[in-house]
């Protein structure tokens, strides 16, 4: 009895259990999609020419009828059924990768609870629609990779809510619109190679959970602004290359943190094994380059040459390193040099450096080691980029496969290029063309094997050779100053004893034979103070006169200029420092090497010896490698009109630095600031 009675109360459980499930089924079968929005949807598909939707229930996610797929097609509609009841509403749309060709479909605005839109990697082109102002509740947007036209439309103030925005490629011009500061809630922002006018670099202040920052190749301009408001968080990349930024507004954490090698010695040719270790091919020896890439990458291990790296394949993990392998057997020849090659989503640039001015032959080696012309789904693929070498485009829309005639076949191109300042650069850019999600994210863009430069002159002499002339010429001017530093204390022995002498007979000014022809520093013409600095003045001079090709002493252009010195002053106040250059260089000269050397003469021949640099100093701004700071002289500063009216009075004499015997007294006198007359602190005539 006990076990009948048992044996139907399982049976009532298990019956009452599937009633349940029955019942909950049944639920979730009877709520559906309005009917307006089911319409949208039929809009949308015709307007992104998208025809394998299900419409009879859209939300089950199942097409009409089977569609290739690769890993990075989304074919998705997410709808949230637990705001109304019985009713569904469509939330997310993923429509990635599929090639469609229409346009951003206007209808998305009658989707009242859309918050997500992945369209990426189609072919949709026409200009964004005013529609989309309409929804108000969008939280991400990704249209990158498309053939979008027009400017970036001024819509930003309707997505308040909007967290991720992603128009890489898309298309579109700039500039950014001002209205993107609005967008407080932002952690992902990308917008690149946006093409039309340039602009400044957008308000991003109320930005405060970014946490990718990509505006690269945006032609922004101006300063870029001080993201502080970035730097409390744990996690953030930013990627602003290739604009047109000021320099001096780089961050001085930048300056500070920069790594400069200087050139031991000009090379005159560069070899490297792109992605692989270093081997002999033939005669040549390749470099290895096997450091890993990354998302925002500088590497310049080797002395010569470097490389830099921006860009990265999207919110994933890719732990490859940028560098690709090959997944065949090779059989060209050479085949050691195309196993290896270096990838990179957007701009790859390797810089060879400390390079002899002169002619080059740059050949760069190619293979396609990644995609395949076989029926699998990896000959989707098009790999296309453009090459450019010293900033100038050699290959446009450069397509490895099509230019070798098949995949695993190298292809060498043959440049000519010309060094003039140290560096050749190269760089490999994806402008968005081909394809970038098929077959797989992370082997698109730009592809190198390896890189050839060689000169097409006679190579320079070896290091010790130079490391000769160099030390001759070092100890050439080391016997100069100190030979000169003799002489000026002859001179001021000299030239006292005779000032007391001629003091005693009544002259009132004297004549020195010798002083030192312009080149004498004022603390040891003025006051005979022989400070560390004189050297340094006695420089800026020479350097004035090698780039004006004009003596110090001898040249006057007007009547009220003393010597070269004075007439570089006045033009620095002026603004015309270019007027100093010597004009038989015509214009065959680099003119921003040109106005440093100006800059550190002028500099050099500082009045006060505290306000001069040290030479060590000199030489790095000469070289480029620390800023020139500039200070404007007014010529009045070396002693008012009370030192060198008679300097001016007596300058056709041309013997010698001759100056009135205030200058040669040794006897400390104060001597004060205003613009007095000689005749004020010494009652002397020196027409008696």
């Amino acid at each position: 009895m006990d076990v009948i009675f048992l044996s139907h109360v399982i049976v009532l459980a298990l019956l009452t259990s599937n009633m349940g499930t029955v019942s909950s089924k049944g639920q979730a079968q009877s709520m559906t999609l309005p009917d307006d929005e089911v319409e949208a949807l039929r809009e949308i598909a015709a307007q992104l020419n998208k025809k394998d939707w299900n419409f009879s229930d859209p939300c089950s996610n199942i097409p009409t009828f089977s569609t290739p797929h690769t890993d990075q097609y989304n074919n998705t509609l997410f709808c949230n059924c637990s705001i109304s009841v019985d009713v569904c509403h469509v939330e997310s749309i993923f429509l990635t990768a599929q090639e469609l060709d229409g346009v951003l479909p206007p209808s998305l605005a009658k989707l009242p609870y859309l918050k997500k839109v992945y369209l990426r990697a189609n072919n949709l082109t026409g200009e964004l629609p005013v529609a989309l102002t309409n929804l108000n509740k969008l939280k991400v947007l990704w249209i990158g990779s498309n053939n979008f036209t027009g400017r970036i439309p001024d819509y930003f103030l309707s997505w308040k809510e909007l967290q991720m925005l992603e128009m890489q490629g898309s298309g579109l011009e700039g500039p950014i619109p001002s209205s993107l500061s609005a967008l407080k809630h932002m952690t992902y922002l990308c917008i690149s190679d946006l093409s039309g006018v340039s602009a400044d670099f957008p308000n991003l202040s109320n930005m405060t959970n970014m946490q990718t920052l990509d505006l690269s190749f945006n032609r922004l301009t101006g300063n870029i602004p001080n993201l502080v408001n970035l730097l409390g968080l744990a996690t953030i990349i930013v990627d602003l290359s290739y604009n047109n930024f000021s320099e001096n507004s780089i961050p001085t954490t930048c300056r500070e943190t920069l790594i400069l090698s200087n050139c031991l010695s000009p090379c005159s040719k560069v070899h490297i094994n792109c992605g692989g270790k270093q081997l002999t091919v033939g005669n040549i020896k390749y470099d290895g380059d096997e450091a890993s890439g990354g998302g925002a990458k500088f590497v310049h291990d080797t002395e010569n040459w470097g490389f830099s790296s921006t860009g990265d394949f999207g919110l994933i993990n890719y732990d490859q390193d940028y560098i690709a392998k090959n997944i065949s057997v090779l059989k060209m020849n050479n085949s050691e040099l195309y196993r290896t090659a270096r990838i990179s989503p957007l701009s790859l640039t390797y810089y060879a450096r400390c390079l002899a001015n002169g002619n080059y032959t740059v050949k760069l080696h190619f293979a396609e080691i990644v995609m395949r012309n076989n029926r699998s789904y990896y000959s989707v693929g098009r790999r296309i980029f453009d090459v450019y070498i010293q900033e100038k485009l050699v290959l446009k829309d450069f397509d490895i496969e099509k230019e070798a005639q098949g995949v695993d076949k190298e292809v060498i191109k043959v440049f000519n290029a010309v060094v003039n300042v140290a560096t050749l650069e190269i760089r490999f850019y994806w402008a968005g063309k081909g394809t970038s999600n098929a077959p797989e994210r992370g082997i698109y863009g730009s592809l190198i094997s390896a890189i050839s430069v060689e000169s097409d002159f006679k190579p320079p002499a070896d290091s010790k050779t130079k490391i000769y002339i160099v030390v001759v010429v070092v100890s050439a001017l080391c016997l100069f100053f100190v030979t000169a530093a003799i002489l000026w204390l002859r001179c001021c022995k000299e030239r006292r004893t005779s000032t007391r002498e001629q003091v005693k007979l009544g002259y009132d000014k004297t004549t020195s034979p010798l002083c030192c022809r312009g080149y004498m520093a004022p603390e040891y013409a003025l006051w005979g103070h022989l400070t560390d600095k004189v050297d340094v003045y006695s420089f800026g001079v020479v350097a004035l006169e090698l780039i004006s090709g004009k003596n110090n002493i001898k040249f006057r252009p007007y009547e009220n200029y003393v010597c070269l010195l004075d007439w570089a002053f006045v033009l620095q106040q002026t603004g015309n420092l270019m007027e100093l250059i010597d004009p038989k260089l015509g214009s065959d000269f680099n003119k921003e090497q040109a106005m440093r050397m100006i800059k550190v003469a002028i500099l050099c021949t500082n009045p006060a010896p505290a306000l001069r640099p040290t030479m060590s100093a000199v030489v790095s701004m000469l070289e480029g490698r620390a800023i020139v700071h500039e200070l404007n002289i007014n010529p009045s500063i070396y002693g008012d009109e009370m030192r060198f009216e008679s300097l001016r009075d007596e300058s056709n004499s041309r013997s010698a630095c001759e100056t009135e015997s205030l200058i040669y007294l040794s006897d400390p006198i104060a001597i004060p600031s205003s613009h007095s007359s000689v005749q004020d602190l010494y009652p002397v005539n020196f027409d008696s």
